[in-house]
């Protein structure tokens, strides 16, 4: 009747029951606290998510840190969340922060930014994926864990399984006598050393994986093995595809090519051929 269809506001409103229908209508269209659209990429580590929530107004960055450390939804007044009923405790949420592109109020509580990404993780890992996961051998934990290496390892949808089949041979039978079990990951080296104020990064590189071996952290696959206590990144759906359902090979081993791509091996000698070949050129 007022023509106010294209007025409305999304948002908070604090309305009464007292109110009239014109208070009510007046109200709605003046938000109480401003959205902002909010996306985060594939791959990304909590920090780097922590400095985009912060960079938008929704959350202290330190805020939401500290609530993705506890690694407990009790402790936040969080409800349970069926994926994440055998993350081992004491591990971080890292990982469970799901990529994606969000709607976000500013200014909200690090526990309800984390409420709407576990909420968003639960609706995208679907009935197929989740018995499929439950029939493959691994734990969601471990699953999620494997896909965000593949994550860091690789945009190359091609090569995801590729890359998961890689890792999983390693932790197997086939790379048994080959690795021993160790995945020798960098991103998780990279994950171990933090941030580098040189660099500016999160993920830093070294000129030689030697240096690697000087890392000493649970994250380091270099130096532990088998998977790391938990993912590294924010793993996006393609990748935990990738880790479920691995490509069927006997690699043991890969290397960058170029344009982001990897030649893979069996064998150490193939591997230092591989090596020489494409990255001492």
């Amino acid at each position: 009747l007022n023509g106010l269809e294209q007025k409305l506001e999304a948002g908070d409103f604090t309305l009464s029951a007292a109110m009239t229908v014109p208070e009510i209508a007046d109200a709605l269209q003046r938000a109480l606290s401003q959205d902002v659209v909010v996306r985060f990429p594939e791959g990304r580590r909590a920090e780097e998510i922590a400095l985009l929530l912060e960079e938008q107004g929704v959350v202290d960055a330190a805020d939401f840190m500290a609530a993705v450390r506890t690694g407990d939804t009790a402790i936040l007044g969080l409800p349970d969340y069926p994926l994440l009923s055998d993350k081992p405790p004491g591990v971080t949420f890292e990982g469970y922060l799901f990529p994606d592109t969000y709607r976000l109020p500013v200014g909200a509580r690090a526990s309800d930014v984390l409420r709407v990404m576990f909420e968003t993780l639960e609706f995208r890992v679907d009935d197929d994926l989740r018995a499929r996961i439950a029939e493959g051998g691994l734990t969601f934990h471990q699953v999620l864990t494997l896909a965000s290496i593949v994550e860091r390892e690789t945009a190359l949808a091609d090569e995801r399984p590729l890359i998961a089949s890689t890792y999983r041979n390693r932790l197997g039978e086939i790379c048994a006598n080959e690795v021993a079990g160790y995945l020798g990951a960098d991103p998780t080296a990279q994950y171990a050393m933090g941030y580098s104020a040189e660099q500016e990064t999160w993920w830093p590189t070294v000129q030689t994986v030697e240096e690697y071996l000087d890392i000493n952290s649970p994250y380091n696959t270099y130096l532990y093995p088998g998977l790391p206590p938990g993912p590294i990144a924010s793993p996006g759906i393609a990748s935990i595809e990738a880790a479920l359902n691995p490509a069927e090979t006997v690699y043991c081993y890969f290397v960058a090519s170029s344009g982001g791509a990897h030649v893979f091996a069996q064998t150490g000698a193939e591997h230092q051929f591989n090596v020489q070949t494409y990255q001492q050129r």
